[in-house]
């Protein structure tokens, strides 16, 4: 037991971080609504509005369908025959002779219902949504789920109530009219209740069949006393130290304990109308009924199997307390930390699985669409014609028109990465994609190296000749196109890592500026001029 305990504390402080009972409390289902007390008193008060409003529309509803001439089973009325069961207006024989008093019962209800709500919207609307924050006497109602002091005296409130209905019940039988009996088929008063406590002890193994009316007040004045007291020990006594240990005090554990006891009570309310002809007359429910466990349990009339007033009641009582059974089942799983969320999630999955068309957890839902490359940009090829110097002044293209190899640089080529699926697509592979790899590659334009100087461009190396910086004759050697590695735009790359940089070789094509050449020309012409004179001296 106590390893079970261990294990539930356990799941509780994964889910909701440890409560204030047993540690640090963390922001959880509990911590959020330990600060909303009279959010949850105005949710109650509320409820109880809706509830007795029911029950006095439902009054008034089958006071208006009445018909003298057939009983009150077979007009399928639910509330009348538990007026009549208390003795109001019924005469001998089980004959309703006066409708007043259930009119009556039906006003009521409806003037309480409105004071209810009355009450509900003054806390919404006049008092804090946490006692705490109210003014005295209010904050010392307020009560948080992980407080055992505050929920024994919450439970002791309810059980007092609870034993005042049933003091109730048994002064209405004793001096308030008296009740209906069964046995005699009159009103009458029970002067004598049982109050032998073994003659009401020995009903434990016979607790349905009771079938005396001073039993039944006997047993009411019992019951009063015991609630009352025990309410009044949960207000004066705090829950033992092996109560805080073996029970859940959340918001959850407490629903789960609640929905427990309303379905306990649910089931024997159901068993006491199928079954029991005294507290159930048959003059206003019916005949008693059969419990069928078939495929869904359900208590049959085994008259004509006809529909009666007990019928629908117990039923009703059956099917009720089951939910409420079912939810504290729940209520209690989740105050235990277990996650409803993935089991949903499981099943979810599973489904989808064993569908025609799965999706598996690892993979997401896409949808490709080819869009254009606009990511690759190149600048256009330059060509630069090898010029030739004629008739002194004029300028022409040489013979040969200048090739491709003759631009300073050609289109670039990005090398084709191959595809991701090939090599290592399998039969079974779901999708297949094949992914071409696009660059954004800038150049920038070429630098000009001659004799270990730096002239940048053309244009560069054309003002350094102009400006005197120009070879001896016969010192001339080939240019150097020097490229600076590629710039990839990585933002547009499809792939993250870029390609290794191109690296280009020296240009071995000689350059000739048309300017220079015309002036060596002419210096070459003077020159042989000026050596013709000497050497025809010389010849001579």
């Amino acid at each position: 037991m106590q390893t079970l305990i261990r294990t539930i504390r356990t799941n509780q402080e994964e889910r909701f971080g440890r409560s204030p009972l047993w540690g640090t409390a963390k922001q959880s289902n509990q911590a959020r609504s330990a600060n909303l007390s009279n959010r949850f008193l105005v949710v109650h008060i509320a409820y109880a509005a809706l509830v007795v409003f029911l029950a006095g529309a439902i009054t008034l509803l089958e006071v208006a369908r009445y018909v003298p001439d057939k009983p009150l089973y077979e007009q399928g009325m639910i509330l009348l025959p538990y007026f009549a069961g208390l003795g109001w207006g019924v005469g001998s024989g089980g004959e309703i002779v006066n409708t007043f008093p259930y009119f009556a019962i039906g006003v009521i209800d409806i003037v309480s219902a409105a004071v209810l709500a009355a009450g509900a919207y003054f806390h919404r609307t006049k008092i804090p949504s946490s006692l705490e924050n109210a003014s005295e006497p209010a904050s010392r109602y307020h009560a948080t789920w992980d407080n055992p002091r505050k929920l024994g005296r919450i439970l002791g409130t309810h059980l007092i109530f609870w034993g005042i209905g049933a003091a109730l019940f048994a002064a209405k039988a004793m001096f308030f009219g008296g009740l209906y009996d069964a046995n005699l088929h009159d009103v009458r008063a029970v002067t004598n209740p049982t109050l032998d406590f073994g003659a009401i002890v020995s009903y434990k193994t016979r607790l349905f069949y009771v079938d005396s009316l001073e039993d039944l007040v006997g047993g009411h004045l019992y019951i009063a006393v015991i609630l009352i007291a025990g309410g009044i020990w949960h207000l004066l006594v705090e829950p033992f130290q092996w109560v805080k240990e073996r029970f859940i005090f959340n918001g959850d554990g407490i629903l789960a304990y609640s929905l427990f006891g309303v379905a306990l009570g649910g089931f024997a309310a159901s068993y006491f109308c199928g079954f029991n002809s005294l507290a159930h007359p048959v003059e206003f429910y019916g005949p008693t009924l059969e419990l069928k466990p078939y495929v869904l349990p359900h208590y049959l009339n085994p008259t004509n199997g006809a529909a009666t007033s007990r019928t629908l009641l117990a039923n009703g009582f059956f099917y009720a307390a089951f939910l409420c059974f079912a939810g504290s089942i729940w209520e209690f799983a989740r105050a235990t930390g277990f996650d409803f969320a993935a089991v949903r999630q499981t099943w979810k999955q599973a489904a989808a699985e064993v569908s025609p068309f799965p999706v598996l957890s690892y993979q997401k839902e896409f949808h490709y669409e080819p869009q254009p490359d606009w990511g690759v940009w190149y600048e256009a090829a330059r060509v630069e014609p090898k010029p030739a110097f004629q008739n002194g002044s004029q300028w022409s293209l040489q013979s040969d028109r200048p090739s491709v190899d003759d631009h300073v640089y050609g289109s670039s080529k990005v090398a084709k990465l191959p595809a991701i699926t090939h090599g290592t697509a399998t039969r079974n592979t779901l999708y297949e994609v094949t992914y071409h790899p696009k660059r954004s590659i800038f150049y920038h334009s070429p630098s000009v190296v001659r004799n270990g100087k730096n002239y940048g461009s053309r244009n560069g190396l054309r003002n350094g000749l102009e400006n005197g910086a120009e070879n001896k004759e016969g010192d001339r050697q080939p240019l150097t196109m020097q490229y600076e590695s590629p710039k990839v735009n990585r933002s547009s790359a499809i792939h993250p890592k870029p390609k290794p940089a191109t690296f280009y070789g020296n240009r071995s094509t000689e350059f000739k500026e048309p300017q220079q050449e015309h002036r060596r020309t002419r210096r070459q012409e003077n020159r042989r001029r000026e050596q013709e004179p000497h050497q025809a001296e010389n010849a001579e």
